[in-house]
């Protein structure tokens, strides 16, 4: 009876206690707000994702116990833990979810150094320069989504971290910040950063790995020039201009591209981009020239054109001979001519086909295809 008494004492209280663990064999405890010691000791030695989404405080002791667990730990609404408890939950082998947290301190952080797995601060909005070092040196993808100010020291100590490093909150760049960053091996997301100088850019130039610069706008035609010679696939859907000199870059550059704000593109510039090796995103465009159309039509990869609503007979004729998928998914009108050059690429996303539409079974052997019913 006594047992009973204190195991619904414990639920009445929102304390996850070794009875209540006992009693469910599963991996979802969101509806408690603190755990005991003997609980948490159960739970470190399950081997699944773990959620304890409701926990607003952790003891040490708890903290040791879950120390031994392999698999994800979801942690969202601790908003601090101690030295000790970061020391411990950083020997989870696992993504760490720790998103409601907004201190952590120097000793703190260096009890995450030695993490496996993804780590998630996504509510931190300062970290010092000793955090900075210490969190570099954590194994896996570093969330710090919150971050909104990046001092050299900072990104320096950042700049060790191998793995992605998600910094959205970021609105601007020192040169000195970039410098550092270029260094960082992974992917790097900096989808705030809206300007950038061109000592910033040829930094950046140098970085191995994907770079993400989603809004970048304010940005000269010698850094879109430098950009393009980075090595991994480029985000720069906020640029909206392309000179025949930045585009020139582009030729050598192996990665996927993303420009979907480029509404217009000379045909120089076009001839440029068409070298790329590897997927190319130009959605934004709204026209195609012939000669345009001719250039990409010996691109390497992937090449979206979700802008276009009308090609010309010539240019379908050229885009028939690209080699990789081919997306013109928001097309209005085509002649008969040029959809059937189109059907000879059996690669062509039409619009809402959600596939290849000439490569569907009934249309594979057909002499006469039909156009998708919405293309006049």
């Amino acid at each position: 009876m006594a047992d009973v008494i204190n195991w619904l004492l414990g639920i009445a209280a929102g304390v996850l206690t070794a009875e209540k663990v006992d009693s469910h064999y599963g991996y979802y405890f969101q509806d408690f707000t603190a755990i005991s010691d003997e609980a948490a000791e159960i739970l470190g030695r399950r081997r699944k994702n773990l959620v304890l989404d409701g926990l607003t405080q952790l003891s040490d002791k708890a903290a040791e116990g879950l120390s031994r667990h392999v698999g994800d730990l979801h942690l969202h609404r601790l908003t601090n833990v101690t030295e000790k408890a970061a020391g411990n939950l950083g020997k989870n082998k696992g993504d760490l979810y720790l998103t409601g947290l907004t201190q952590l301190s120097d000793k703190a952080a260096e009890g995450f150094s030695k993490h496996e797995g993804a780590l998630y601060l996504n509510a931190l909005k300062n970290l010092s320069d000793a955090a900075a070092v210490s969190l570099g040196k954590n194994q896996g993808d570093l969330y710090l989504n919150s971050v909104i100010e990046l001092p050299e020291k900072v990104a320096e100590g950042l700049s060790k971290h191998k793995g992605n490093l998600f910094l959205y909150s970021v609105t601007s760049l020192s040169d000195e910040a970039a410098d550092s960053l270029s260094k960082h091996e992974g992917m790097l997301y900096l989808h705030n950063v809206k300007c950038l100088s061109d000592a910033a850019a040829k930094s950046f130039s140098r970085h191995e790995g994907s770079l993400h610069l989603q809004t970048l706008i304010h940005v000269s035609d010698a850094a879109v020039a430098s950009l393009g010679q980075h090595k991994g696939n480029l985000y720069l859907n906020s640029v909206t201009h392309m000179s025949n000199e930045a585009a020139q870059s582009f030729r050598t550059h192996e990665g996927e591209v993303y420009l979907q704000g480029l509404a217009h593109l000379s045909n120089v510039a076009a001839e440029s981009l068409g070298k790329n090796k590897g997927n190319l995103q130009l959605d934004g465009l709204t026209q195609l020239s012939d000669e345009a159309a001719d250039s990409f039509s010996t691109h390497v990869g992937d090449l979206y054109l979700q802008g276009l609503t009308h090609l010309s007979d010539a240019a379908a004729a050229s885009l028939a001979k690209h080699k990789g998928s081919l997306f013109l998914n928001v097309l209005l009108s085509l002649s008969d001519v040029a959809f059937k050059s189109l059907c000879n690429n059996k690669h062509v996303y039409w619009p809402q086909s959600g596939a290849p539409y000439c490569a569907h079974p009934r249309m594979k052997d057909s002499n006469n295809p039909k156009k998708p019913e919405n293309v006049a």
